[in-house]
């Protein structure tokens, strides 16, 4: 999915008119369609067999797992020494550790 949306936008900005643009957004939510009745049909088929698969293999759902996971495990080890949290464009929020001692990280000769 990811390389046809790379794919649309190279060939969009190659040729630019209106017309490509329309062929474009058309290729697009075709493949898009195609995806989730291929995924509906293969879950109808194979049930938990594919679940497993899609698991493994999806993209979107390697991205949410892994927020998951991550918010799982700052609520295991629980919040310890100061913390600055930052948010992306994305909606992920990343934790940085903030330095508690004073000990320099510049080298000094001696």
């Amino acid at each position: 999915m990811v390389g046809q949306v790379l794919w649309s936008v190279a060939h969009l900005a190659m040729v630019g008119s209106s017309f490509t643009l329309l062929t474009m957004a058309l290729l697009v939510s075709h493949h898009v369609f195609a995806a989730w009745h291929g995924d509906r049909r293969l879950e109808a088929a194979h049930g938990e067999k594919f679940e497993v698969v899609k698991a493994r293999t999806s993209v979107i759902n390697k991205e949410r797992k892994g927020r998951e996971r991550e918010r799982e495990r700052e609520q295991k080890k629980g919040v310890k020494g100061r913390h600055i949290r930052r948010g992306t464009f994305s909606g992920n929020v990343g934790c940085i550790r903030a330095r508690t001692d004073s000990r320099s990280t510049t080298p000094t000769r001696s």
